[in-house]
């Protein structure tokens, strides 16, 4: 297993991962990290020792750390292959999507577009909120924390590939507002529209 796992996460999960990890895997030497200084300070040294996680986080590796470490780096990413960047729950909620899914993927200098590992998939209920989409996504981004971790906990070798491609662009948040606010406008168009006719 790696001398050291690093875990690049938000403020959200850094307050429960560290006391999880501990408990979960006491063999194995993880830090739960919040930026790229505390990244870099951490990994100085210990380049070929250190396997990086990034955990629901905005924060995209440099590739100068991507290519320093011989080690297998992962992203959790908080949605399917057909939802790439910022905001996946958000467009699936403006899309009406039907299913909607959490995916662990190498990490590239790239947005979501690493090779894929693993992902789960599950039904969207209709008239989900996007908040219901969210706290789901949420659930089973933490099943697939701990597959890749334990995996990590017992071996160096590499997570193998899945049977999954990415598709579509990786879209972003500014992207993601101007979706929203077109919606709303079409929302309040609606009934002088319907009253017009």
């Amino acid at each position: 297993m790696p001398r050291q796992l690093i875990v690049v996460a938000g403020d959200r999960d850094r307050s429960y991962l560290p006391t999880y990890l501990a408990e979960t895997f006491p063999a194995l030497d993880a830090r739960v990290v919040a930026d790229l200084p505390s990244l870099r300070a951490a990994f100085a040294g210990r380049e070929d020792e250190s396997r990086i996680l990034t955990f629901l986080t905005d924060i995209i590796i440099p590739a100068d750390i991507l290519a320093a470490t011989p080690l297998q780096a992962v992203n959790i990413h908080p949605g399917p292959p057909n939802y790439r960047g910022s905001c996946p729950d958000g467009f699936a909620w403006l899309d009406g999507a039907r299913e909607f899914g959490v995916t662990a993927h190498e990490l590239t200098t790239d947005i979501d577009a690493g090779r894929i590992l693993s992902v789960r998939r599950f039904p969207t209920p209709l008239g989900a909120t996007r908040e219901d989409i969210a706290n789901r996504a949420f659930e089973e981004c933490l099943v697939l924390f701990a597959l890749v971790v334990r995996h990590f906990a017992r071996t160096n070798a590499p997570l193998p590939p899945a049977a999954e491609r990415w598709s579509g662009p990786a879209r972003t948040r500014a992207q993601f507002r101007k979706a929203l606010q077109a919606q709303r406008v079409m929302a309040a168009a609606a009934p002088t529209q319907s009253t017009a006719s």
